[in-house]
């Protein structure tokens, strides 16, 4: 029963997932890319942005996303959306804080991404906390896949757009919350967006992802990795998995071995796991001694060209025969192995050897404007990179471009290993990627990461 379950896994990734191809050409920048083709593409000018002035309250009413509160000195920041300010405002034991549904909550039951409508007095001090009821809240979203250009996000059959300021949180807890950019979004995160009609004011991300590292794969080699129910990778040794904070079951499998281990992923850390004492099964083998008519047929077996002048060692189990000659059909035919040795005499039929050679193959009609064309990441440099969790190479360096949602992962020796979420529009041309240095491992959790979004270049 494990085999036919390491089959259908098998045949499920190859209908439904591509081949990760990866030029490599490290060490070395593009010189294609002409500089005066560069787009520098720069974060949104939102409460991510350090140099963002922060107001203080005056009186009157807004409606505003909260995206931090500090409980101790009762006070929080909040952004409007209409304005787009952003405001510190102060709060008492006195201010009216209701939910949604006109219940009296705390200030610790306020939601960081929520939105709120706020009336301050005279003095900048917050009298009501009302939780916007015009808005709306959609939480454990994941594999979202944001149109930067366009502001747009698909949700089920719904299309909302994101406002140029929106807030993007990643939140521990109901407290605290670090402000990130929207490219540090990936698919495995789940989270909350929050907003006013079709409009998105907030994203907060509130199961984040972290990665995982998986060593001594040989017995597995040519096989699958499958994360809980939602990945399904083809393996590679040294590979870097992005993958849900949290307990998951991680399994290896190809059509020998099958072995599985469960494992906590924590938020932004890395997590390795060895499946070195786990052998690969001896491979039986067989001699096959061919008897072919005519002697001096061109014999290929799954694909390669052999002599058979001699008995061939083969590996138990179904392999493709094919024989060509001058003035001899074709022939082509499948053979088991079971046993150590064994005799196979072939008479081809005589006939014309045009005949059989020419077939063609037909033309690709679905080629993607992608062929040909690669992509270049050249920032930071010395970092390691992964493409989709497989390894590419040490920055600056190059892969095949391929059209589609992509997750870039950087990791160096003393920096926080950070994945980016990018979308590679299926057209012609080479891209360059610039993305900003990595921040420096700490152990201050109060350490915030770079928001600046990445530079790219269109050749």
């Amino acid at each position: 029963m494990a085999v036919v379950r390491i089959k259908k896994r098998i045949c499920l990734y190859l209908a439904t997932c591509f081949a990760v191809s990866v030029l490599f050409s490290c060490g070395k920048k593009d010189t294609s890319i002409t500089p005066g083709n560069k787009i520098s593409r720069l974060p949104n000018q939102t409460a991510s942005s350090s140099s963002a002035e922060v107001n203080k309250a005056k009186e009157g009413q807004i409606k505003a996303v909260v995206y931090d509160i500090d409980i101790k000195n009762k006070k929080l920041k909040a952004m409007d959306i209409n304005s787009h300010a952003q405001f510190e405002i102060r709060y008492s034991s006195a201010t009216d804080i209701k939910s949604k549904y006109d219940k009296n909550i705390t200030e610790k039951r306020l939601q960081l991404g929520g939105i709120y409508d706020i009336s301050n007095d005279s003095n900048g001090l917050a009298t009501k906390i009302y939780a916007a009821k015009d808005a709306f809240e959609i939480s454990s979203l994941s594999d979202l896949s944001f149109d930067q250009d366009n502001r747009k996000v698909n949700i089920g059959a719904s299309t909302y757009n994101y406002d140029s300021k929106a807030v993007f949180l990643s939140s521990d807890d109901s407290e605290t919350a670090k402000i990130i950019d929207l490219d540090q979004i990936v698919a495995q995160d789940e989270v909350t967006i929050c907003g006013v009609d079709k409009t998105i004011y907030s994203v907060t991300v509130n199961k984040g992802h972290g990665f995982l590292r998986i060593t001594g794969t040989q017995a597995f080699s040519g096989g699958l990795v499958s994360i809980g129910s939602e990945q399904v990778i083809g393996l590679s040794e040294g590979m870097l998995i992005t993958v849900k904070e949290g307990v998951t079951n991680v399994e290896l499998a190809n059509a020998d071995n099958t072995a599985s281990k469960v494992t906590t992923i924590v938020r932004d850390k890395e997590v390795s796991l060895d499946f070195g004492e786990y052998t690969s099964p001896a491979v039986q083998q067989g001699a096959i001694n061919f008897k072919i008519t005519p002697a001096e047929a061109v014999m290929t077996i799954d694909g390669e060209e052999v002599d058979y002048s001699n008995p061939i060692p083969l590996t138990y189990g179904t392999h493709r025969l094919t024989l060509q000659a001058n003035h001899y059909n074709t022939y082509s035919a499948s053979f088991k192995v079971n046993s150590n040795y064994r005799t196979i005499v072939i008479d081809m039929e005589s006939g014309s050897s045009s005949a059989s050679s020419s077939t063609t193959a037909s033309s690709d009609t679905s080629s993607s404007a992608t062929d040909g064309y690669t992509v270049s990441v050249t920032q930071p440099e010395g970092a390691a990179l992964y493409v989709d969790s497989s390894y590419i190479g040490v920055v600056p360096c190059t892969f095949v471009k391929k059209a589609g949602n992509r997750t870039i992962t950087l990791r160096q020796s003393g920096y926080e290993t950070i994945s980016y979420s990018i979308y590679i529009q299926n057209n012609a041309g080479n891209l360059t990627y610039d993305f900003p240095a990595m921040t420096k491992l700490s152990t201050n959790s109060s350490d915030t990461q770079s928001t600046t979004k990445a530079t790219i270049a269109n050749n």
